[in-house]
């Protein structure tokens, strides 16, 4: 069992893949390597898992124009796996659920939410309108803020943030903070 404050991969068997200035790191047996350094069976384990979600595969090909097999894996495991949140990417038993994180191109980046994951809450997965309303709430906008942003009127966002929080099981925005916080979408 991994010390409390120890991101996995430090100190067990586990690994943490994070963006660090735009590069691909994994944290595993107690080294810090680049994806050009991960071990053929682990690259496998992705590759199987890219290869899997159709959606994602054929838009890191249309969407993305990715055509070389490394570049395609290493944006797969960038999108999907790139949020360092001290959490287990892989575990003895395979890789655990994909992470929902803002890599700074949410909204912009055409393979958004086909290659990369959705937020998903106890109730169902955000849609595209609504991963860009989460992320304006948490970064403290006011309704108005929102609904101007969009062009849409009040009680047009008031209804889509009431079907955000159905969604993520929260009843209020401090829950929808929180629910932020305990997943790394934001810092405290």
């Amino acid at each position: 069992m991994r010390p409390v404050n120890l991101p996995a991969g430090l100190e067990d068997n586990d690994m943490e893949i994070y963006i660090h200035h735009g590069e691909l790191r994994v944290i595993y047996d107690s080294q810090i390597i680049s994806f050009d350094h991960l071990p053929e069976r682990i690259r496998d384990i992705f590759s199987q898992h890219m290869i899997a979600n159709k959606a994602a595969l054929k838009s890191l090909k249309t969407d993305l124009g990715l055509t070389d097999a490394n570049a395609m894996l290493m944006q797969y495991i960038k999108c999907n796996f790139g949020n360092f949140d001290g959490q287990p990417d892989m575990n003895e038993d395979g890789l655990t659920i994909s992470e929902c994180w803002d890599c700074g191109q949410r909204g912009t980046c055409p393979g958004e939410g086909k290659v990369c994951s959705r937020i998903t809450g106890p109730n169902g997965m955000l849609t595209k309108r609504e991963t860009e309303i989460f992320f304006l709430l948490i970064e403290g906008k006011f309704d108005k803020e929102i609904a101007a942003h969009f062009e849409v009127t009040l009680p047009t966002i008031e209804t889509q943030l009431k079907c955000i929080r159905e969604k993520l099981g929260c009843n209020n925005r401090i829950e929808v903070m929180n629910f932020a916080i305990h997943r790394k979408l934001i810092l405290i």
